[in-house]
């Protein structure tokens, strides 16, 4: 068994904590009435629909890239357990099909501070686990999203996939919507900054994936829609389910975020369709209180699946 806590395989208490701080060309003068000037006009016309054909065509295939499964992803398990900041002791799941993502740091924005909170509490696993780090992010309404910010968490997640010599990092960040740039320059950097080998993964609120879908161009592995803690687009998400609707996009649908007892997980019970959604996709659970192997395997066969 590893156990990963403050005092073995890692000392994340000892990770430093920081406090951060038109060019206009010219026109091209086209003389009308002339053979010369015609011919110029029948090329640029020709090459403006050329370039808009290939420009539709590269985009058409970006997005096809986009929808395709990442290839990042094929050796992390179908089932993951998401380990907050408790003591938590996993030793009965099987590592050949159920994973961890385990809470390693909560980072706060306030201001023009960055302080990171790196996980305290102790965890014992299966020595042949898989592991996903998760990196929660906070940031107050006075949060100035500086350069210096971005780096600093930047810094923090490639520290966090060298330590634990992690195959995959989970960002979870609720950004609001005047958040969502930062958001956008911060995983692209961070894509940029970890092994290429690495798959980076992101939460999502379910209605990103539905009604406020803005993540498609984001550069992850995974979206991981979270149908728990939904407010006050519960009813609406509900409705989408339970109607067997598409979501918005194919990476949405490949992974779902469930909570022990929570709503969805209840609906799934009641309704094969939507259990059969659920388990088609990896499926990341989460419990409000300490796993137990109970709860585990009572939650795996309410959701139909084999722990």
């Amino acid at each position: 068994m590893l156990n990963l806590s403050t005092h073995s395989f890692l000392v994340v208490s000892t990770i430093p904590l920081y406090h951060i701080e038109k060019h206009e060309g010219h026109p091209l003068a086209v003389q009308r009435n002339t053979s010369k000037s015609r011919m110029i006009v029948k090329c640029l016309t020709a090459a403006l629909v050329l370039s808009c054909i290939t420009g539709l065509t590269l985009n058409k295939i970006r997005l096809q890239q986009k929808e395709t499964a990442s290839p990042r992803l094929t050796a992390l398990p179908r089932t993951m357990i998401w380990a907050w900041e408790r003591p938590e002791h996993l030793t009965f799941i099987n590592p050949r099909t159920t994973g961890v993502a385990f809470l390693s740091s909560v980072i706060h924005l306030i201001d023009d501070d960055t302080i990171v909170d790196h996980r305290q509490q102790t965890m014992s696993i299966p020595l042949s686990t898989s592991l996903m780090g998760v990196i929660r992010i906070e940031a107050s309404n006075s949060a100035s999203l500086s350069d210096k910010q971005l780096d600093r968490i930047t810094k923090t997640v490639a520290n966090t996939v060298t330590h634990y010599a992690l195959s995959a990092v989970q960002i979870d960040f609720d950004a609001r919507v005047s958040e969502r740039l930062f958001y956008k320059r911060l995983l692209q950097k961070i894509r940029n900054q970890i092994p290429q080998s690495t798959a980076l993964s992101m939460t999502a609120l379910a209605s990103w994936c539905i009604s406020d879908y803005w993540i498609g161009d984001l550069p992850v592995d995974e979206v991981v829609p979270m149908y728990f803690s939904m407010g006050i687009d519960q009813k609406r998400v509900l409705s989408h389910l339970r109607t067997g609707r598409r979501l918005a996009s194919r990476r949405c649908e490949r992974a779902s975020g469930v909570m022990v007892n929570g709503i969805v997980a209840r609906e799934a019970m009641r309704d094969r369709r939507l259990r059969s959604r659920l388990v088609a996709s990896r499926l990341y659970l989460f419990s409000s209180r300490p796993w137990s192997e109970q709860t585990f395997n009572r939650t795996m066969s309410d959701l139909t699946v084999c722990p």
